[in-house]
Formats: structure tokens, sequence, C-alpha cells
């Protein structure tokens, strides 16, 4: 849905619809995993969710949202403009998967 208005030049309404959907997905499945987590066990242990986000996430999700906020300025929008989009989800996520895992509890395993 948002892929045709984009492409009949209605970057309003393509720009609602993800950010309705991204919104709804945030205030929903963040404090449902949450919840979740409290009843979850594993191996006998709680798993410990909460929101205490490392700063790499934290400035992953700011350079993300400053560089499509700069992209969305001029109101119009262009292949290019898309291209870079997924270039840069694409590094947030090759950085992502290289990010070393913190160590979780007193064994570190």
């Amino acid at each position: 849905m948002a892929i045709d208005e984009a492409y009949d030049n209605q970057i309003n309404m393509a720009m609602a619809h993800v950010m309705g959907a991204s919104i709804q997905t945030a205030l929903l499945n963040a404090p449902l995993t949450v919840l979740v987590g409290w009843g979850i066990r594993v191996h006998g242990k709680p798993v410990n969710m909460n929101y205490g986000f490392a700063i790499f996430d934290a400035v992953a999700l700011v350079l993300a949202v400053l560089v499509v906020g700069s992209f969305l300025r001029d109101g119009k929008s262009n292949y290019l403009e898309g291209v870079l989009c997924v270039m840069t989800y694409a590094i947030v996520a090759i950085c992502a998967f290289y990010f070393p895992n913190p160590i979780h509890g007193e064994g570190g395993h």
C-alpha cells in the first residue's frame, strides 16, 4: 500500500501508513515482549528482558532517524534516496551482527 502511494507521488500518505504501523508495533510489541519475558523461564532461570538498551542500540536508532529525516525533509523522493535508506539499514544490520554480545549473568555463558 505504501509503495503504491509513494509510486503515485503521494509521499504524505505513504509516510502516514509506514509511521502508523511502526508506532503501533513499538507501542504493542515492545511492552508485550517484556511482559512475556517475565513469564518465561529458560533452564530454570527467569529471562531478564527490559528496556535497558546498550549505547550502540541508542546511537544506531538516532543515526537512522536522522538519515531518514534528512531524506524526507524536502517532501520528495527518488530511487537514490531509497537505495541510501536500504544501505543505511544494511550498515546497521552488519554492525549489529559484529557488535559483541554483553556478558549475561555471572557465568558469562
